[in-house]
């Protein structure tokens, strides 16, 4: 199966993937996103966004795919009960100590590009952990990709699109 899964960064560009095809949508929200600078959404936004993608029978993915520290770690997950409340289906995590309290809330966990999987014992991991889905390195070829996503016992996701930042792996330094 695929799933064609674009960005949004608010009620907008919300709608405007939906309207165009979009089987799921992923968005940040504030201080958990590596978009920084660009519009995130609010923790009060997320059952209009569960809401509107409901309407157009599409999935919802709240990144929250930053370097958590323990304070961060704290706070994202004393969050979680009320994620849940807003109907999103599942959360993008770039820390995997957030799967287990993740999936307790009822939610999908998936693992970000920002853990840099790149093989299917990986896979078999996070599964274990309780993933539902991860999202392959961008490095990998074509092949590669192909193998891994065989063997894999969890979903696998890739961009199919370039990279716009200086990143090694998914950590970006520098995004345009």
């Amino acid at each position: 199966m695929v799933e064609l899964l674009a960005p949004a960064g608010n009620f907008i560009s919300l709608r405007a993937v939906l309207e165009n095809g979009a089987d799921a949508v992923y968005f940040g929200l504030d201080d958990y996103n590596m978009r920084a600078n660009a519009k995130n959404f609010s923790l009060d936004d997320l059952s209009e966004v569960s809401k509107i993608a409901n309407e157009y029978g599409a999935k919802t993915y709240l990144c929250t795919n930053i370097i958590l520290n323990e304070k961060l770690a704290c706070e994202l997950e004393s969050k979680l009960e009320t994620i849940s409340s807003s109907n999103i289906d599942g959360l993008i995590l770039s820390d995997i100590g957030l799967i287990e309290d993740t999936v307790s809330h009822g939610l999908e966990a998936h693992v970000s590009v920002q853990e840099n999987v790149t093989n299917s014992y990986t896979l078999k991991t996070l599964k274990k952990l309780g993933a539902k889905r991860a999202i392959l390195s961008r490095e990998l070829s074509l092949a590669e990709i192909s193998e891994i996503a065989r063997k894999s016992p969890i979903e696998t996701e890739i961009f199919v699109h370039g990279a716009i930042c200086m990143a090694i792996s998914g950590r970006c330094f520098l995004s345009y």
